[in-house]
């Protein structure tokens, strides 16, 4: 099956960004968003966790501030690398291109907390 979706997608031309519509931010989506990852997880607490997530500067990082926020992760998150670049939000350079910055996001971890005790986690 692997092969047939393969030689099907090698027959079709990718488009040429320059002539893609530029795409448009929206809050209402984002919103939406948000809310629906937070409704995938009733009754989650953090509390208690500290939690470094490293977003990659990818898409995921135009939501994560705000879901961490919800979710009441002010206290106990760190977030790296939050600045979302179409560089780092393509499928190619996700994996080819090391982050531009280690932006940090205002999520805090608390004082008594210290990173060699942060709960691993996966990239955002």
């Amino acid at each position: 099956m692997e092969d047939e979706i393969l030689h099907h997608a090698a027959q079709i031309a990718a488009p040429d960004p320059a002539a893609l519509p530029p795409v448009e931010d929206n809050p209402a989506f984002r919103a939406d968003y948000i809310q629906f990852l937070i409704d995938c997880v009733p009754n989650l607490s953090l509390a208690g966790l500290k939690i470094v997530a490293d977003c990659a500067n990818g898409a995921s990082a135009a939501v994560a501030p705000e879901l961490f926020r919800r979710l009441n992760g002010a206290n106990s998150v760190i977030l790296l690398n939050i600045a979302p670049t179409a560089a780092t939000s393509t499928p190619t350079a996700a994996h080819s291109t090391p982050p531009p910055s280690r932006q940090k996001s205002s999520l805090a971890m608390p004082k008594s907390a210290s990173p060699s005790t942060a709960t691993p986690t996966a990239a955002c």
